[in-house]
């Protein structure tokens, strides 16, 4: 059972005590896995990582429909149904189907008014073109 005791034996308990202290100390296990704390971090890493690029990309694109307006008052209603997350508006086409219209009036030009809040899911939202002369 005991193994006689010699120089290269002691060396070698040595060694592999020193690489045990030295791998509990920064978190891996000895034989090379990866510990259950770096493990946590890693995977929250990919967590954030994951979330903050789906933030940072629009989901979906929406086009602007014309949804009535007054000729009188040269003004246009443009809207969409917002259905959550990030949006991408195509302003360039809404822009045209505002021209479009407004021409059709009569007018030059048409140019946006306001730009609403867009913070509920499924809720109509309703953009203002004014027609220009």
């Amino acid at each position: 059972m005991y193994q006689k005791f010699s120089k290269t034996n002691a060396t070698v308990e040595r060694c592999s005590a020193m690489e045990s202290r030295y791998h509990s100390k920064n978190g891996a296990s000895p034989k090379g896995q990866m510990s259950r704390r770096n493990f946590k971090r890693l995977l929250q890493l990919c967590i954030c990582t994951y979330f903050l690029i789906s933030c940072a990309t629009p989901t979906k694109t929406y086009t602007l429909s014309v949804d009535g307006g007054s000729r009188a008052d040269g003004i246009i209603y443009m809207s969409m149904v917002y259905e959550g997350g990030n949006a991408a508006i195509e302003w360039e086409d809404a822009k045209r189907k505002a021209i479009t219209r407004c021409k059709n009036w009569g007018y030059n030009g048409a140019e946006i008014m306001d730009l609403p809040m867009m913070g509920c899911r499924g809720c109509k939202v309703i953009f203002k073109y004014q027609c220009t002369d």
